[in-house]
């Protein structure tokens, strides 16, 4: 089964072009793992504040990519959902977001060629 990231991504392929497709993904990366950092360091420092901040910015890459499970959890931080565990949370961020990462060069690998 093809993993729903991929999907997302081709579809902006198809409607794009590959290569365009795959200078915007190679450009947000950065992006993306800086607000990674950003939403970290808030959550270390325990300012939820401006974690809900960060995560409302990250929100829209993310979509981007089609990560509906680190999409939900950024929404949980933005929204400031009182039951949420800092260490809980990083350790899910932690997890999304490598995986969102290995998917997106996994696409990258598989369309570099084409």
């Amino acid at each position: 089964m093809m993993p729903q990231m991929f999907i997302v991504l081709d579809e902006i392929a198809g409607r794009l072009g590959r290569e365009k497709a795959i200078e915007i993904v190679e450009f947000s990366l950065p992006y993306i793992a800086g607000k990674e950092q950003q939403l970290r360091d808030a959550l270390q420092a325990g300012d939820w504040e401006t974690a809900a901040r960060h995560a409302h910015k990250a929100i829209s890459s993310v979509r981007l990519f089609g990560s509906v499970k680190l999409e939900a959890l950024l929404r949980q931080i933005k929204d400031g959902d009182s039951g949420l565990d800092a260490g809980e949370v990083q350790q899910a961020l932690s997890a999304e977001f490598a995986q969102v990462e290995a998917s997106v060069h996994s696409w990258l690998a598989a369309n570099a060629g084409e």
